[in-house]
């Protein structure tokens, strides 16, 4: 058995791709060489290890004992930084980026191959300085600006897919991260372009448990910024739609007090005298407070609108008129004095206005 060091001539042979021609150092004889691999299966379909070596490449071939003279085998790529005297031709290591940049244990596990793609489990660390000691270990599978990091360490632990430029990513933090923007156990979706969630057959449910916070649906967007595209009119606006079927908001706060009552708000800005809130039915609308129920207001009525109430009433305009027009008859009705109605100054005794 021998072990001899050559340079990769040519990687293609016709007959077969399992075999590769290379230059024998100090004889200049051109040699056939097969291809080893630490893992393959002769069984099709099955896995395997494949990295061939390139046209240049100086590495090391053996031979074997029972095989004929001139069979070769190859062994492994060298790696150094001067090669070939003649040339000065130089090959560092290039399966982790890592290499020689906090990772003088050479700890790193790396494969990447010829394209901008690869497999690193780093290994790094530092000492001293204004930070002290720092310890890394995580996984991290690219290709070209594409990448997904896993890591394991306490304070960052957690899964990070990003693409080119972090333009589009998904942050996990883990339990312990307490360095996540969001907390640790939180997930962040971020993307610079349109961000959408679909479902072509089920549901989408965005709920928080008994332990959770708030739900916020923020637009900041501006339509002053413009584009130049035909979204600059919608810029900003916040849209809530059901195509087929109903919009339902509701706030049950069922707890007893002190635990807060519900709620429901609806504002336009408060301090914008042009604001304006609309509330808009092609068919009836029912405005109903207290527990009353109202089994006589038929709510396919077209253009009907019924307002009531288990208390009073009051319609107030502090600065201007209050005015009733009506198709037909204006009725103003009490119960008890049938039809009497009080004002300073005057009083009516007609069912109808």
């Amino acid at each position: 058995m021998r072990v001899l060091k050559a340079q990769v001539t040519n990687l293609i042979d016709i007959r077969d791709p399992t075999r590769f021609h290379a230059e024998i150092q100090g004889t200049g004889e051109i040699v056939t060489v097969y291809y080893t691999t630490p893992y393959n299966s002769m069984v099709f379909g099955e896995g395997g290890f494949t990295a061939y070596p390139r046209e240049g490449d100086v590495i090391l071939v053996t031979t074997t004992e029972n095989d004929p003279i001139g069979v070769y085998y190859y062994l492994s790529t060298i790696i150094g930084q001067n090669l070939l005297p003649e040339s000065g031709q130089a090959n560092y290591p290039k399966g982790s980026k890592k290499f020689m940049t906090g990772n003088l244990t050479k700890e790193t596990i790396a494969m990447s191959d010829h394209y901008g793609n690869g497999l690193e489990f780093i290994s790094e660390g530092s000492d001293g300085g204004t930070k002290g000691v720092t310890r890394r270990r995580y996984t991290r599978l690219y290709s070209g600006g594409n990448q997904i990091t896993m890591d394991n360490n306490p304070e960052v632990q957690g899964v990070i897919i990003r693409t080119k430029d972090d333009s589009v990513k998904i942050k996990m933090a883990g339990p312990k991260n307490i360095k996540a923007m969001d907390g640790p156990n939180s997930l962040l979706a971020y993307s610079r372009g349109n961000l959408k969630i679909k479902s072509q057959a089920g549901d989408i449910s965005m709920n928080t448990h008994s332990e959770g916070g708030s739900i916020n649906i923020f637009n900041m967007s501006r339509p002053d910024l413009l584009t130049g595209t035909p979204r600059d009119v919608i810029k900003g606006d916040l849209n809530l739609e059901s195509l087929h079927n109903s919009v339902n908001i509701k706030a049950h706060a069922f707890l007893p007090a002190p635990a807060p009552p519900p709620k429901v708000f609806i504002e336009a800005n408060k301090l914008r005298p042009d604001a304006l809130v609309q509330v808009h039915s092609g068919g009836s609308m029912n405005l109903i407070a207290g527990s009353t129920l109202a089994p006589s207001v038929a709510p396919t009525t077209p253009g009907k609108m019924t307002i009531i109430a288990d208390g009073d009433i009051d319609i107030i305009s502090r600065t201007g008129s209050i005015n009733l027009t009506a198709a037909q008859n204006i009725k103003l009705q009490d119960p008890t004095e049938q039809g009497k109605l009080t004002s300073v100054g005057y009083e009516l005794n007609n069912k109808g206005v």
